[in-house]
């Protein structure tokens, strides 16, 4: 109904909002369509997606060969795959429902690891293998986590996040900086021991498909120590992917593919042990 008096804003003993008369209109919930709150709130709204690949096209041996360099990735990648079939095949055989929940952790040397794509790969595996059941990646950083939390606020602003990874893989970016380890960091800490609860409720037997799937990834000496200081996040990890520094080679091949992806073509002179003796120049020069 249209308000008649000032601050009319009630339904049901609850004050929804303050107006003046003539203005507020009460609709029944059935009537209108909600935003959900994911959607509504623009930090949210605002991280990086990166969609799910089409399960039915999707090969992850076809991905791995894509995949320059970083061996001992493809071959945890190929245990995961191994792992979860023969968990399939258990299941079929003892009419059991109850699985383990899969998470990783990716240890690099620095930014341009390539963690954002092993972790779309991740999500393209555990999709097409019914761990996941949309298989898409949303990226977050310490920063948009925190931003504009205080003390209590980042439980809900962690479900929020959640909401709009469900189903997919939560990339943590740069997951040791969650805790500044040099001080007192307490938002931080709330952060750890949000993300642990969340964990701790999907250990144990669950059945596929899971939540969604998380993925911490961080350089190689701050993850152990980030890893140690939280022993209930570690405990939940099922593999470590070690994202090893491309070699002077690799760089080589991942330049030609860039060039080639973007429709440019090298000089043919250019051949793979010139650019990949460039490259090493180039490497020594930048120290």
């Amino acid at each position: 109904k249209r308000s008649s008096s000032d601050c009319d804003g009630k339904y049901k003993n609850e004050r929804f909002f303050r107006c003046m008369p003539g203005y507020g209109i009460y609709q029944e919930k059935a009537e209108v369509e909600l935003i959900p709150p994911e959607m509504a709130d623009e930090d949210v709204k605002s991280l990086s997606v990166s969609p799910a690949p089409d399960a039915e096209e999707f090969d992850l041996d076809t991905k791995l060969r894509e995949l320059i360099g970083l061996k001992e990735v493809k071959d945890a990648l190929r245990h995961a795959r191994n792992f979860v079939e023969v968990q399939r095949r258990r299941m079929a055989v003892v009419g059991e429902g109850s699985a383990r929940a899969l998470h990783f952790s990716l240890v690099h040397g620095g930014s341009g690891s390539g963690a954002s794509s092993v972790a779309q790969i991740i999500g393209g595996m555990l999709l097409k293998m019914g761990v996941l059941s949309t298989g898409h990646v949303v990226e977050v950083t310490r920063k948009e986590l925190l931003s504009g939390c205080s003390g209590g606020d980042v439980e809900v602003r962690l479900k929020k996040i959640l909401r709009k990874a469900e189903g997919g893989v939560l990339l943590v970016v740069d997951a040791d900086a969650l805790k500044e380890a040099d001080k007192s960091d307490r938002i931080g800490e709330e952060a750890c021991m949000a993300i642990a609860r969340q964990l701790e409720g999907m250990r144990g037997d669950i059945e596929w498909p899971q939540r969604l799937c998380f993925a911490f990834a961080g350089r190689r000496g701050d993850m152990k120590r980030f890893m140690s200081e939280q022993p209930a996040i570690q405990a939940a990890v099922f593999a470590q992917l070690e994202l090893s520094d491309l070699s002077s080679a690799d760089i080589g091949k991942l330049l030609r593919k860039l060039v080639e992806d973007n429709k440019f073509q090298l000089s043919k002179d250019l051949t793979d042990e010139r650019l990949e003796a460039l490259v090493r120049r180039r490497l020594a020069r930048a120290g």
